[in-house]
């Protein structure tokens, strides 16, 4: 997994105790903000529900809750597709060109689902960002082999056993 995916999927506490209470309170306060409800914005709500008991899942525990993120990234693909088709509907199904970057449009909209939805789809589907396979070591995995570390003696880990130097 890349950098980003290490940090962000981790298990990072620092990262949970960041993000897991602004996701809360954003859930918790979204519903107060809504000044006319209607089917849509129920959807909306049920869809900002799903993403974020998800993400808090997966940063709480990645490796019990991993599936929780395929969730969140299979969510932000099914958006964009939904994104570029409204926006592709509402043109009559050409593309022109984009007066600003900022503005909602099908070229826009189709460089989103390239750009963003494209990785998201790849996470979905295999886990990772890349098509490369990584070895499955996390970074738990790393930190409890600098601990283990604990006499004078240095040694080397070769196919899963440590054997000490003398």
């Amino acid at each position: 997994m890349t950098d980003f995916g290490k940090t962000l999927f981790g298990g990072s506490r620092f990262i949970f105790w960041s993000l897991a209470p602004a996701i809360l309170i954003f859930l918790f306060t979204m519903p107060f903000l809504v000044p006319k409800w209607s089917v849509g914005i129920v959807a909306m709500l049920v869809g900002f529900w799903i993403i974020g008991v998800c993400l808090i899942l997966g940063m709480m525990n990645p490796a019990r809750f991993g599936w929780a993120f395929r969730i969140v990234s299979g969510m932000i693909v099914l958006l964009y597709v939904a994104y570029a088709l409204t926006e592709l509907g509402q043109n009559d199904w050409t593309l022109k060109r984009p007066r600003s970057r900022g503005e909602a449009n099908p070229v826009n909209a189709l460089v989103g689902l390239v750009v963003i939805g494209s990785p998201a789809l790849m996470y979905t589907l295999l886990g990772r960002f890349t098509f490369r396979k990584h070895e499955n070591e996390s970074l738990a995995d790393e930190e409890t082999d600098e601990d283990n570390n604990e006499g004078d003696e240095p040694y080397t880990a070769k196919r899963g056993e440590a054997h000490r130097h003398r």
